[in-house]
């Protein structure tokens, strides 16, 4: 969001810290807790601003952060999820099943597509359901199996030309896009 808080005020201390070497708030994550907070159990697990606390802190802060509400700014119209099914063809289908079973395809000149264990299975069948997969050799080569995501991705931009967010998982996946 771009305001300073990851899990509210609390916890401003340490970037505040870091980017000023304890100027505002002092050398101490201790201090700053109880000039600001209070302790709301008698074990101090759970701190609440002091009234004030937050105009003032964000005050001692002015110079280094900016806090903007999108709603005041940002006119964006509401967010539209759109998961598509998207069928593997046969002939990947079947390469796939290959290398769920025996961790080995073979790809002749291209180099070989290995998976060493459960978690290097379960990557390399990821990217090959995304239509490509990097080869096991050096060059980190990418070996394409099918275009269907792209396809479908074509035609639904054809039909919703309006500007779209495509979330890719490998680097191959959005070069492939892009191309």
């Amino acid at each position: 969001t771009g305001t300073p808080t990851p899990e509210g005020l609390l916890e401003l201390y340490a970037q505040v810290r870091l980017l000023d070497d304890g100027v505002r708030f002092g050398r101490s994550a201790d201090a700053f807790k109880r000039c600001y907070f209070h302790a709301t159990d008698y074990m101090e697990y759970d701190w609440q601003p002091l009234p004030g606390s937050k105009e003032q802190i964000y005050g001692k802060i002015a110079d280094l952060a900016l806090t903007l509400l999108s709603s005041d700014y940002l006119d964006i119209p509401d967010t539209q999820v759109e998961d598509i099914q998207v069928a593997m063809p046969d002939e990947a289908w079947k390469r796939y099943k290959e290398l769920s079973k025996e961790l080995l395809i073979s790809m002749g000149p291209n180099g070989d597509i290995i998976a060493p264990n459960a978690a290097a299975l379960s990557n390399k069948l990821l990217q090959m359901s995304g239509g490509a997969v990097y080869n096991s050799e050096k060059d980190q080569a990418v070996i394409v199996f099918h275009d269907a995501k792209v396809v479908a991705l074509q035609s639904y931009l054809k039909v919703n030309p309006e500007p779209s967010l495509v979330v890719c998982n490998y680097r191959h996946e959005m070069d492939r896009l892009r191309s």
